[in-house]
């Protein structure tokens, strides 16, 4: 959990006179649960920000230290196919990319967003898979082989699969834009309490692992997302998929249509007329075409600042 996390210790910061330069285990803070929306405290509008503690430096002998610049802010999106999952997800597995960047001396924020219902084939999947171990484990016992199955495999693969594919009931689900506009308020947020976090509000990286590499994606390339939240597009100088998910189509056939009933129609709509708009890949061939245009000595305008790593992230 992020309490624990926060306790962890690193080395302490050595003097030095390039203020960007710092040593690959700094301590850091934790601070758990901000609501970055006021909505009446729904808990997917909450995020958990990892701040490293930098001590003051100077540059000269003599001269009182002075406080450390503002650092690059990194904003990080769980995975979870716009249906499961949260910044918590995997008992922690993403507040370790808060911890590792945090260590490095980047303030970052791990963001849980609202989500999609799970369709009922996922979830009849999800506990054929539950039934699968228990008869397993069973089997095992019976046979006699129970030192081959130890007790905490089924029961951690129970979990697993208990928090993949149960629907989730009682949050609030949306529908395409209602995650991209979360993700979007939380930038917002960031921006304007970025010195609370000794951030650098002008620079900001976004990432995302799955679908919250689609989100990171969409932010960068669709801006009116941010620009409808309050937040500054031109602050965002990068942004890096991880598995993103950024087309609705792949080369097989079969899958396609397995990911569209699974995914894309409880989370984007049942209208594939509107499917290609909601998915980077789409937006990157638009800001492509763009600045064809623009040096070809056409009026195309100029790409977003992180169109670039983007566009080359797959799909």
């Amino acid at each position: 959990p992020p309490s624990s996390l926060s306790a962890r210790r690193g080395a302490a910061m050595a003097s030095t006179a390039d203020p960007l330069l710092v040593p690959e285990h700094l301590p850091y803070t934790c601070e758990p649960d901000i609501c970055y929306k006021e909505d009446g405290g729904r808990k997917k509008h909450h995020l958990d920000m990892f701040v490293p503690v930098i001590a003051a430096t100077s540059t000269s002998a003599g001269e009182a230290p002075s406080a450390p610049p503002p650092r690059p802010l990194m904003v990080f999106f769980h995975g979870g196919g716009w249906q499961r999952g949260d910044r918590r997800f995997f008992h922690g597995l993403y507040g370790n990319i808060g911890a590792s960047f945090a260590a490095r001396g980047y303030p970052t924020a791990v963001v849980s967003y609202r989500l999609s219902r799970s369709p009922l084939l996922a979830v009849f999947l999800g506990y054929g898979a539950l039934a699968a171990i228990i008869a397993g484990l069973v089997v095992a016992i019976g046979a006699g082989d129970v030192e081959f199955l130890p007790v905490w495999l089924p029961l951690w693969a129970t979990g697993v699969v208990i928090r993949l594919c149960v629907l989730p009931w009682g949050q609030d689900q949306v529908q395409h834009p209602g995650h991209v506009a979360d993700c979007a308020a939380a930038v917002a947020f960031l921006q304007r309490n970025a010195a609370r976090f000794g951030a650098d509000p002008a620079r900001i990286v976004l990432s995302g692992h799955s679908a919250g590499g689609h989100l990171a994606t969409m932010l960068v390339l669709e801006p009116s997302h941010l620009r409808a939240a309050g937040a500054d597009p031109a602050a965002i100088k990068a942004v890096v998929g991880l598995s993103g998910v950024y087309s609705h189509r792949f080369p097989s056939a079969v899958v396609t249509r397995g990911f569209r009933a699974l995914y894309v129609r409880p989370a984007f709509g049942d209208d594939p007329g509107l499917w290609e708009e909601m998915f980077p890949i789409a937006h990157a061939h638009k800001w492509a075409r763009k600045d064809g245009a623009a040096g070809a000595g056409g009026d195309g305008g100029g790409a977003p600042a992180a169109t670039a790593a983007a566009a080359g992230g797959g799909g």
